[in-house]
């Protein structure tokens, strides 16, 4: 049987991305089994890297939280990076078990590890917001908003600042949610269609700005976004959420008919629909279970198949598309209400409705 050590250092880095979790993962467990704490949070400290954007969030959470609690044991001995402490808030909020109060905890420690003045910087503003955004705290999520611009310009970039492409990302898709969605599209730009980018940008925005341009018209601007983002992220799992974000457009497009010169006639054109359905039927597979990543992801797939039903289109892939997701969205929506104190994540499936509605009426 192979030691960590082996499995840490021998082929894992060729593997891909998630297998190589799968890798990492069981390194841990070895490391801790034959007591090696050092090598412990070495490779800890890979699989939180590594399971950064993924459904492997949960992973992460346990993986950081561990090498916190040994940096403050000993912080010259497990020198921890703050750096990936700004992924944890996001991903603990992606649990409906996981409550108010304890997110609000993890960011005033994250606060107080952060800033050391009486500002609090524009990363930990940034993080409140996103906070906020996914309680369903509207008023809130718009005030820090407006804080996190303010003081993006008073104070500057530091280290724990995110990329510029990825506060791009941040400031179009926060724009967005608030309606806002010239605004948005506009603040999105030197992303869909400029050169600024990163890791994982510009694949969200490009997701993201599909609602804003439906709601402004620009049906042919969507078509060139889509085509464009989806050859970036079709075949990686770890975007479901953003694939989603697809599944709807051109679920939603097909209600349409959508003409030559970008209108939209109100015709149901069923090719649309089915190709929706197949983005759908590939992705599903490969689902891990992450509760936030799959209520994005069933919501999507409810648009789809509502959007089939409507134009009496009936298939195999449309039945077990049925079987598989049917309900899903809705009793996750009411899990993550229940947390939150509000019916925020249910009215995403009521607004879904309406816009479908619109064309198929």
């Amino acid at each position: 049987m192979s030691t960590a050590r082996e499995i840490y250092e021998g082929e894992l880095w060729r593997l891909p991305v998630r297998e190589r979790r799968q890798a990492l993962a069981k390194a841990v467990a070895l490391a801790d089994a034959e007591g090696d704490l050092d090598l412990g949070f070495e490779i800890r400290m890979d699989l939180i890297s590594e399971s950064h954007g993924s459904p492997d969030r949960l992973a992460q959470v346990a993986a950081y939280g561990w090498c916190l609690a040994r940096h403050d044991e000993d912080p010259d001995r497990f020198p921890v990076d703050l750096w990936y402490y700004k992924w944890i808030p996001g991903a603990i909020a992606g649990s409906p078990a996981v409550s108010r109060a304890q997110i609000h905890a993890l960011l005033d420690d994250l606060a107080m590890r952060f800033d050391s003045g009486a500002k609090e910087s524009p990363p930990v503003v940034k993080l409140r917001m996103r906070a906020a955004f996914d309680l369903g705290d509207e008023e809130e999520a718009a005030e820090l908003f407006d804080l996190w611009m303010a003081r993006r310009q008073e104070m500057g970039r530091s280290r724990l600042d995110d990329c510029r492409a990825c506060d791009i990302a941040e400031e179009a898709s926060s724009l967005r949610r608030f309606g806002r969605h010239d605004e948005a599209i506009e603040a999105g730009l030197p992303l869909t269609d400029g050169n600024q980018g990163c890791a994982s940008e510009p694949h969200y925005a490009l997701a993201n700005v599909l609602e804003s341009a439906r709601a402004v018209g620009a049906w042919d601007r969507a078509a060139a976004w889509q085509r464009r983002g989806l050859d970036l992220i079709e075949n990686d799992p770890d975007y479901h959420d953003a694939l989603a974000d697809h599944i709807r457009h051109v679920a939603i497009a097909g209600t349409r008919g959508i003409a030559a010169d970008g209108t939209s006639t109100y015709q149901v054109v069923p090719d649309q629909i089915r190709a929706a359905l197949s983005l759908a039927a590939n992705a599903l597979p490969t689902l891990d279970g992450d509760e936030e990543f799959d209520f994005v992801f069933y919501r999507g797939v409810r648009v789809a198949l509502v959007a089939a039903d409507a134009a009496a289109i009936e298939s195999e892939q449309v039945s077990e598309l049925h079987a598989a997701v049917d309900g899903k969205a809705e009793s996750l929506a009411a899990a993550f209400d229940i947390r939150s104190g509000n019916s925020s994540t249910s009215d995403l499936l009521r607004r879904d409705d309406r816009e479908l509605e619109a064309g198929i009426a």
